[in-house]
């Protein structure tokens, strides 16, 4: 029997307090209604487990919620098996009837423990944590597979069907977990785009990047994307964030910069990068950006992406041309104006 016990660092509550009921992180979006994070002031650690295991297995899972408010709050403990809803990561919980998985009474070999005890509702007082426990009990002739479950930690006063059948949840907290059993064989997967607008004035230039994992587990590829001019000469990199793609899901790739932990403004230049966020918000796109944003001539970027430390790693070229019309006919109708100047000073003298 193996024994899986995470371990955490304390001074990492320095930065778990800083999460609050409005998560953006590497695997999902898990969005929750303002006014209710306002109202209930909590915080957790970690926002995502990921869990890998071989039958038979137990394992331990430290947990960690604080209250931050002034009010005492009183939480119901909901496990919520999700799968992926867009290509951004945005969690979509899924109904009673749908069965994830091989088998279908895992979350009944899964427990929040406190004190070695299991939990299903919980109180905390102002400002009070707690240290809790994911406990999963996987036996020998468990068959292999993955499953997606929130954590959710619901405030009482809401009901659990009408707040939970959505992908926004209002008023609680959750802890996204990525548990995958069993041995692992070949990663599979694919490239399912790489692309970028042929011809723009300036940038920054957006790539799509977009990756098929068609394993029965979920994988974590990493890459970058280096761009060259027309002169072969290296002129920008594009490091990936690393994201979780689940099994069976096709997975759109944003630039590291846009992960929730950099606050960097150096991503996109203020006005591109708003113009940007519109587009994006109107046909719910991910792009990882170049945030060059003088271009001129032929450029070639070059994507490198691994879907695992063993491989294997996928390498894609495409083309793209960039000519500022703004900038030069500008500085076009400036030459003209002062040899017209000049001209007519010339006539005078």
């Amino acid at each position: 029997m193996q024994n899986f016990n995470s371990k955490f660092k304390i001074n990492k509550l320095l930065t778990f307090a800083l999460l609050t009921l409005t998560f953006d992180f590497a695997l999902l979006t898990f969005n929750f209604d303002k006014a209710e994070a306002s109202a209930l002031s909590l915080a957790v650690y970690p926002p995502i487990l990921q869990i890998e295991a071989n039958a038979p297995a137990v394992i331990n899972s430290p947990i960690i919620i604080k209250n931050l408010g002034s009010e005492p709050i009183e939480l119901k403990i909901i496990l919520k098996p999700f799968t992926s809803k867009k290509e951004n990561g945005e969690v979509n919980f899924l109904q009673k009837e749908e069965i994830q998985g091989k088998d279908p009474l895992i979350l009944q070999k899964i427990k929040v423990m406190e004190n070695n005890n299991n939990i299903e509702n919980l109180i905390l007082a102002p400002e009070q944590q707690k240290d809790l426990s994911l406990y999963v009990d996987i036996p020998k002739d468990e068959p292999p597979s993955d499953y997606y479950f929130s954590i959710v930690f619901l405030s009482s006063s809401f009901d659990e069907e009408t707040k939970l059948n959505i992908s926004n949840l209002t008023g609680g907290i959750a802890i996204n977990t990525l548990l995958s059993i069993g041995p692992k064989g070949k990663t599979i997967g694919e490239v399912a785009e790489f692309s970028s607008p042929f011809f723009m004035e300036n940038g920054p230039v957006p790539f799509k990047v977009r990756v098929n994992n068609t394993n029965s587990y979920f994988i974590y590829p990493t890459g970058s994307i280096l761009i060259k001019n027309m002169f072969g000469q290296t002129v920008g990199k594009v490091d990936l964030l690393p994201v979780n793609i689940l099994a069976g899901t096709i997975r759109a790739i944003p630039d590291n910069l846009q992960s929730s932990e950099n606050t960097s403004s150096a991503t996109l230049p203020p006005a591109p990068r708003a113009k940007f966020a519109e587009e994006l918000r109107a046909d719910n796109s991910v792009n990882a950006f170049w945030p060059e944003s003088f271009l001129l001539g032929f450029y070639t970027a070059t994507l490198t992406l691994a879907l695992s430390n063993q491989g294997p790693v996928f390498t894609r070229n495409i083309h793209f041309v960039a000519f500022p019309f703004k900038i030069i006919i500008g500085l076009l109708i400036a030459v003209f104006l002062v040899l017209l100047i000049r001209n007519r000073l010339k006539n005078h003298l």
